[in-house]
């Protein structure tokens, strides 16, 4: 597929996406309700909750320096993942991921290679632990909606990712014909970290560093609802709520993956039994939560830190190394 057309359809469905979240969100809904419901949160329980957010991502800043192989620190990792936090929340086509790769880059001289391949596992480590908490809750609540398409699409990763562990030199042959030589180069040297086996993490400290993360976001889930809600929902119902917003973020949709994110909370809302307008108030919420500490971080970080958003001269990735001299992360925790 030509890129013009490959553009074109994303555009179509990022467009059709937001469209049909948003015909959801407001299809026979009581605007005087949805306002009472947004006035009847505390404003000291909506401060409170922004810096227990904030508090909720120290495993996912331990498990990306894990990742680089102990070569950032906790407060890098922290502002890396703000920063692509926030450039997901400010620009379309999910560019937060190489955002933050390039800020681990530029802070740490961390080789691209490196962080891009962190980013990767991460993502895939992600998709695993959404999968599984998926077919628990909707094993839970007979919802086998929630996690049949993610079975398939990660099916689908696995085996390319398996081809590449068995394969490697076809993969590598393939980046050959990659039409720029830096680009090649990349492509290259990315694809052998990958199919490495001693580079590769220690799968049970990433599935533990994964499960950490996504217990930490459901435990401040269930803070927001009990707390500042007072919906006390569960830890089953935070967890479906945290698994159906991920996915809605997931679609291809607007920056900030607004009307997906909170299509997706509404709806494991309504599956837990509360009315639509309360559900789509905590969803704005909590979004809202989700949103602005990134954003304003990013804010800072491009006017005080001289760093530039995707596409700026001041984040872009320093070059690719060779593989032979990157350290494999260790079979240790850092």
């Amino acid at each position: 597929m030509r890129p013009r057309a490959r553009n074109h359809l994303s555009r179509f469905l990022q467009i059709g996406v937001t469209v049909l979240c948003f015909w959801y969100l407001l299809h026979d809904l009581d605007l005087a309700a949805l306002g009472s419901a947004l006035l009847a949160f505390s404003p000291w329980h909506l401060v409170l909750s922004l810096p227990l957010f904030m508090l909720s991502l120290l495993p996912s800043c331990l498990r990306l320096n894990y990742l680089c192989d102990g070569r950032s620190s906790l407060s890098v990792s922290a502002k890396a993942l703000f920063f692509g936090y926030g450039v997901n929340n400010l620009l379309p086509a999910k560019l937060g991921e190489i955002a933050k790769a390039a800020y681990l880059s530029r802070a740490k001289g961390i080789p691209a290679p490196v962080s891009l391949c962190a980013v990767f596992w991460e993502r895939l480590a992600d998709l695993n632990v959404v999968l599984a908490f998926s077919v628990a809750i909707g094993l839970w609540y007979g919802v086998t909606q929630l996690y049949l398409p993610l079975l398939c699409g990660m099916a689908v990763l696995w085996t390319v990712l398996l081809l590449l562990f068995r394969f490697p030199g076809a993969f590598l042959r393939m980046a050959r014909i990659l039409p720029a030589g830096r680009l090649r180069d990349f492509a290259a040297s990315a694809i052998e970290r990958l199919g490495d086996v001693q580079q590769r993490p220690a799968w049970l400290w990433l599935l533990v560093y994964s499960c950490a993360v996504w217990c930490s976001f459901i435990l401040f889930t269930f803070w927001f609802f009990a707390v500042a809600c007072g919906n006390n929902i569960g830890i089953m119902g935070a967890a479906l709520v945290c698994i159906a917003g991920g996915v809605g973020m997931i679609l291809p949709s607007m920056p900030a993956s607004l009307g997906a994110y909170e299509a997706g909370v509404v709806a494991a809302l309504v599956i837990l039994g509360m009315d639509k307008e309360s559900a789509l108030s905590a969803a704005l919420a909590l979004h809202a939560i989700n949103i602005i500490p990134p954003v304003l971080f990013t804010g800072y970080s491009v006017l005080f830190e001289k760093a530039a958003l995707p596409g700026g001269q001041h984040l872009s990735p320093v070059e690719p190394v060779p593989c032979g001299d990157e350290t494999a992360p260790g079979s240790a925790p850092p």
